[in-house]
């Protein structure tokens, strides 16, 4: 694959295999890593303490804390549950859903960008409402 895309090659050889395999987000990684060794405070690790527009890893687990720090990304986490996962009773939607979280947040972004979860928030109101009709259906 490498060798189709001479970028990837040139990155290969200067910066190694995980570098091509996170497109450059290890990079990232270990800037913020400097940032959090160097400016951060015992608070920050429980509130957070980044511009997210100036620093972010692009790996959305990393970011969330970052961003939030542990207990900021925990009520997160809880509020995507309360609005996104439970309002879906179909097991297999459940399952669809959490997959597509695992995903987006490997592809990096997903968790805070405002569009994507906009569309996932309609996509669990309009199969919620599914659900309803079908099981008001039923006899």
């Amino acid at each position: 694959m490498v060798k189709f895309f001479p970028f990837w090659e040139k990155l290969l050889e200067e910066r190694g295999f995980w570098t091509v395999i996170f497109s450059t987000r290890d990079l990232n990684f270990n800037r913020t890593l400097d940032f959090i060794s160097t400016h951060w405070a015992p608070v920050n690790y429980l509130f957070g303490g980044t511009n997210y527009n100036h620093l972010r890893i692009e790996i959305d687990p990393f970011d969330l804390f970052v961003f939030f720090g542990l207990i900021g990304g925990i009520i997160y986490l809880m509020l995507i549950n309360k609005y996104y996962l439970k309002p879906i009773k179909n097991n297999i939607l459940k399952i669809l859903l959490i997959g597509y979280f695992i995903i987006g947040m490997i592809y990096g972004a997903f968790l805070f960008n405002i569009l994507l979860m906009t569309l996932l928030y309609l996509f669990v109101i309009l199969f919620s409402s599914i659900e309803k009709e079908t099981n008001e259906l039923k006899p």
